[in-house]
């Protein structure tokens, strides 16, 4: 991920909201409305299908591809979300919304809205062969969504106050007590030094720390592959929630995993979602906004056990969704940490290093999650060789089950008393797992697939696994 590049626009009555270039999105999925293999007909093609105006002003660096990724922005939303919006601004200002693709000239922008009703002007500026992805235009889209929302809409004159009360007020309790209260990007200003915004202004050294340590979490949570949260646009409101939607239009598939794993991600997005959709009427469709409308709860059989375990604090909410689809190896770990805390009584993180316990670093190359090497240090996990955990890979039933053997171990729970089972896999059961097998069906932690199969190398599903794991609680209680 590129650093961002962002600029105040300096002209007095606009409103220049700006964001820097990510790594490309992949390739448009829908029925591209563009046929003409040449740029003047793509452009025109494009323009007369979503009612627009669209300008080439790169000097020949525009391409049928970059105007495919801004169709592909605009079918994130939906087409009759843009519609609706481009209407908005033709009717209440006499807008002809523009598409403009400039050259690459050394711009500190890569995508660029404006706004200049008293001069006709209202455009979207993309920087070809930086700001040409579709995550760049979906960007700046959501700014035009976004406009209306401010205190000062009615006129749309002056550049927007980043600390608008009307929509930080809606936004704010989650940002983890960080203030909307600058147009600057703390992320510009470096980690150290002065942090002066302004003529003897400077971040309030609270402010500063809230947002250092929300970040520090954040990396913590997501790794490298957090997308959100990179350090930038939490000052400004207007940013933010263009950051928001155009990460979610551009990666519906990660997004989704990241905001419901996230309480103010999720909170974030939902009242973003209301307040633009009480603009426009569309928005209840759109592509962008419909992410999260899949089933949310587990099974029948399951329910009891899920609610068990919420009741008792073993099932964080970042993890309440997706219950029939395979839980991974990370997750799993992360699913196992309640149970110490609530067994032990204790936080995790200072039990291991009470112990003597080493987490500063991790035994693994390919994560450095901490929930993995708090159980790697306890013994409960191992990785699958030559240095690596395989964290987003799906764990199997063997696996889960020495897992819940060796914690069940470390936790002093008592040997089982239960009968042993027969499977008629068993053959396929690796030799590490035939003892943690008969320990968790003896125990009733874990049943097998079928009366006479364990399925060892099927994969577990997350409802399976909270299940699982409540059961383990239940034995430890005994």
């Amino acid at each position: 991920m590129r650093r961002m590049r962002k600029r105040a626009a300096a002209a007095m009555l606009a409103m220049a909201l700006l964001l820097g270039a990510f790594s490309a999105a992949a390739g448009p999925a829908f029925a591209s409305r563009i046929t003409a293999a040449d740029v003047p007909g793509a452009v025109e093609q494009l323009a007369s299908s979503l009612g627009v105006r669209i300008t080439d002003e790169s000097g020949g660096a525009l391409t049928v591809a970059h105007l495919r990724n801004f169709e592909s922005a605009v079918d994130g939303y939906s087409a009759a979300l843009f519609r609706e919006m481009t209407d908005f601004y033709k009717k209440t200002y006499s807008l002809t919304f523009t598409v403009r693709y400039v050259a690459d000239t050394g711009q500190e922008y890569d995508g660029l809205s404006e706004l200049y009703p008293d001069k006709g002007v209202c455009r979207l500026s993309l920087v070809v062969g930086r700001g040409t992805d579709e995550l760049t235009a979906a960007h700046e889209i959501a700014h035009f969504l976004t406009y209306p929302l401010l205190a000062n809409s009615t006129a749309l004159y002056g550049y927007p106050d980043p600390s608008d009360k009307a929509l930080t007020a809606k936004l704010s309790p989650y940002n983890n007590g960080l203030l909307y209260e600058h147009n600057y990007y703390l992320s510009e200003l470096g980690l150290s030094g002065s942090y002066e915004l302004g003529a003897g202004d400077l971040i309030p050294k609270s402010v500063r720390d809230s947002w250092l340590s929300y970040q520090d979490e954040v990396w913590r949570r997501f790794g490298a592959d957090q997308i959100f949260w990179d350090r930038y646009a939490q000052t400004n409101v207007i940013e933010d929630i263009a950051t928001i939607l155009g990460e979610v239009v551009a990666n519906p598939v990660s997004s989704r995993t990241r905001l419901l794993s996230s309480t103010a991600l999720r909170g974030k997005f939902d009242t973003i979602r209301e307040l633009i959709g009480g603009l426009f009427a569309s928005a209840s469709k759109a592509d962008v906004f419909t992410l999260l409308e899949r089933e949310e709860t587990p099974d029948a059989w399951a329910q009891p056990e899920v609610k068990k375990a919420i009741e008792r604090g073993l099932f964080p909410e970042q993890m309440r969704h997706d219950y029939t689809e395979p839980i991974s190896r990370a997750d799993f770990c992360a699913l196992l940490v309640p149970l110490f805390e609530k067994s032990l009584g204790k936080d995790l993180e200072t039990h291991c290093k009470t112990l003597g316990l080493r987490l500063d670093k991790s035994p693994f190359a390919d994560t450095d999650d901490l929930a993995v090497r708090m159980m790697a240090a306890l013994g409960v996990v191992d990785g699958r060789g030559n240095g690596v955990f395989d964290p987003s890979g799906a764990i199997t039933r063997q696996e889960a089950a020495k897992m819940l053997r060796q914690a069940a171990s470390f936790l002093g729970a008592k040997s089982p008393t239960g009968t042993s089972r027969t499977y008629h896999d068993t053959g396929r059961f690796a030799s590490w797992a035939r003892v943690p097998i008969d320990y968790v069906t003896r125990a009733g932690i874990m049943n097998g697939i079928s009366e006479d199969s364990f399925g060892p190398t099927e994969t577990y599903s997350r409802q399976q696994a909270v299940v699982t794991v409540n059961r383990l609680f239940d034995y430890l209680l005994r």
